[in-house]
């Protein structure tokens, strides 16, 4: 039944889109949050019921109602505490509100950490304290960073490994294995390439290649890392996407087939792997200020049209991919799983606006 609330928080999400495209130029971001149960003063009634609240349970992966923040549960008026218990809580929540934004103890692997999102992505997870294993097929690059990383006093490490090769893969999971006492916290699937032609162009070469690098080498590394994931007691998958898998972006249809895939497979690992504590989201940026796309954003026209298509009319910057992939990985966002989110300045809520003179 549509009702008046439903009516409401529809017409908020949309109003989202359309003052995210509308107020960029006064420099504000707008963004909608969409909670599904959490256990509020407000809702509380409906949790008495033994029979609505395992519904709820079943219906969500992860098996629980969300919290108001992690590690503190609403207790309804109709459950009260002693005072000394109170006390006891309050305490106990103040020091998980230090530890929700704080990765120190756990253990991540980055691929392809050393230029562009992924080494922003190092940078942002070292910084927040985690020890950050990372790779890339340039050994001379990657040296050169790492000593870099341990002067600013990043737990970070790494080794040559080119992830399109399943040998190569199984070799990095195995030296994670070992290093991390089989345990890890956060996979991040960063890897990607492209090579953008006409689609009758294509060889199946291209094919192959582009499939392997960009989605199978994600999926493997995934199937790989399930087991110590799981062994952590609360694993984070994050894969790098894009909005070339949300929407028709002519940058080359297997790039953006691939991209599509790890948006789907992102929803399938977290309901599949929810039961293990693991949870999987996916970041989708649009274009990206790194030394991948510095050729191309060069180019004065190029650049325009991508300022225009933009509401924030800029590209986007390393670092504010690397912060979300951060928040995803924290014990704060232990609710979200299996969500594609664009960085996009706004690029895929755009429609169409008219030239209008200011009122």
């Amino acid at each position: 039944m549509v009702t008046p609330r439903k009516l409401d928080l529809g017409a908020m999400v949309q109003l989202t889109k359309n003052l995210a495209c509308e107020r960029p130029k006064d420099n504000i971001r707008i963004n909608s949050v969409v909670p599904w149960f959490i256990i509020t003063p407000i809702n509380d009634y409906l949790f008495t019921d033994d029979k609505f609240a395992e519904a709820v349970k079943a219906r969500t992966p992860m098996g629980r109602t969300g919290e108001l923040s992690p590690g503190t549960v609403y207790t309804p008026p109709s459950k009260p505490r002693k005072r000394e218990r109170e006390k006891e809580r309050e305490r106990m929540e103040s020091s998980r509100k230090d530890s929700r934004w704080s990765l120190e103890g756990m253990t991540a692997l980055v691929t392809g950490g050393t230029k562009g999102i992924g080494h922003a992505i190092v940078e942002e997870l070292a910084g927040l304290g985690a020890e950050v294993y990372t790779c890339s097929r340039n050994e001379v690059q990657l040296n050169e960073c790492i000593h870099k990383w341990k002067a600013k006093g990043f737990k970070v490490t790494g080794s040559v490994c080119d992830v399109s090769s399943r040998a190569n893969r199984e070799d990095l999971m195995n030296r994670i294995s070992s290093l991390f006492n089989r345990k890890l916290n956060i996979l991040i699937n960063n890897v990607g390439t492209n090579i953008g032609k006409p689609t009758v162009k294509y060889t199946a070469e291209d094919f192959s290649y582009l499939v392997n690098t960009n989605f199978e080498s994600a999926y493997h590394l995934s199937q790989l890392a399930q087991p110590l994931l799981k062994g952590s007691g609360a694993g984070s998958i994050v894969f790098m996407s894009s909005v070339s898998g949300v929407l028709s972006v002519n940058v080359g249809t297997i790039y953006g087939a691939t991209k599509a895939a790890m948006n789907q497979l992102t929803k399938n690992l977290a309901c599949e792997w929810a039961k293990d504590n693991i949870r999987t989201n996916c970041v989708a940026p649009w274009f990206i200020r790194t030394p991948l796309t510095e050729q191309d954003l060069n180019h004065e026209r190029f650049s325009n049209s991508i300022a225009a298509r933009t509401p924030m009319g800029r590209v986007g910057e390393a670092e504010e991919v690397s912060s979300l992939v951060a928040f995803l990985c924290l014990p704060a966002a232990s609710y979200i799983t299996g969500q594609t989110i664009c960085v996009d300045g706004g690029m895929t809520v755009n429609g169409f606006f008219f030239p209008t003179t200011e009122l």
